[in-house]
């Protein structure tokens, strides 16, 4: 399950080319000396590797903090996740430096520049690929749905998840953001109108594009979303899923 969530990550277009320009954008313009130092030839597999390498490393840290705390806001994994992925990326590039540019080539910054650049760089993409890749197509596409309007201006994130608390409706939106609404579930998922989600547990609903991760655990089959927050499905709602190609069928 590890292995396809990162898989899953690693098709988003949006990430791959945000990557790929900032990959080519470096080797045309050569900082940190790279511009007087080596070949464009050289340059452009340099700064490829090295951007991709930082990508991957991300994904990677990204998936293991998301997986060791899931019940952490991502605002919380966010400065760990940094910070983790800078103490990686600096031994990389200095090696990486080393095998491309070789033994005599050394870039002009220094370790604790790089750990610096390393965490603005995971902050910077992090906050540019936060939302999934279609919701700025969806919003534009489709109105609000109705549940939306009763949650005021606070955030303009998608609605990802609804579960019941007492009397209450907590929605939870995709960058973490949080709101207690004092209605019935059933109202809330009927003001969910337009939106491709599922009522995966009677307590329990998901947006479909908010699913990173499925698995089963004693039985019950489980899902992570976006934001790292772990949902139960119940025999009941299951087959809603099958049918959509999220579960696969079981004995």
């Amino acid at each position: 399950t590890f292995l396809r969530a990162a898989l899953e990550d690693l098709k988003s277009i949006r990430l791959l080319g945000f990557t790929f320009v900032i990959g080519a954008s470096c080797a045309i313009m050569g900082p940190f000396g790279t511009f007087s130092k080596m070949a464009p030839m050289q340059r452009l597999p340099f700064w490829m590797g090295l951007v991709f390498g930082y990508m991957i490393i991300g994904l990677v840290i990204r998936l293991v903090t998301e997986r060791r705390w899931p019940a952490m806001a991502h605002s919380g994994r966010l400065p760990l996740e940094a910070m983790a992925v800078s103490l990686v990326t600096t031994p990389f590039t200095l090696i990486w430096t080393h095998l491309i540019g070789g033994a005599g080539y050394e870039m002009r910054l220094g370790a604790v520049e790089l750990f610096v650049i390393a965490v603005a760089t995971y902050v910077l993409v992090d906050l540019t690929l936060k939302l999934p890749e279609d919701e700025h197509l969806r919003r534009r596409a489709q109105p609000l749905p109705r549940l939306a309007r009763r949650l005021g201006r606070t955030s303009a994130a998608a609605i990802i998840h609804l579960t019941v608390d007492d009397h209450y409706v907590e929605v939870t939106q995709a960058d973490g953001t949080q709101h207690r609404l004092l209605m019935r579930f059933s109202d809330a998922v009927d003001e969910m109108d337009g939106v491709a989600g599922f009522c995966v547990h009677r307590s329990h609903w998901v947006r479909k594009s908010a699913i990173r991760e499925v698995w089963r655990e004693r039985g019950r089959d489980m899902l992570r979303l976006s934001t790292g927050k772990v949902v139960p499905v119940s025999k009941t709602y299951r087959p809603n899923l099958v049918a959509a190609g999220i579960l696969a069928e079981t004995a």
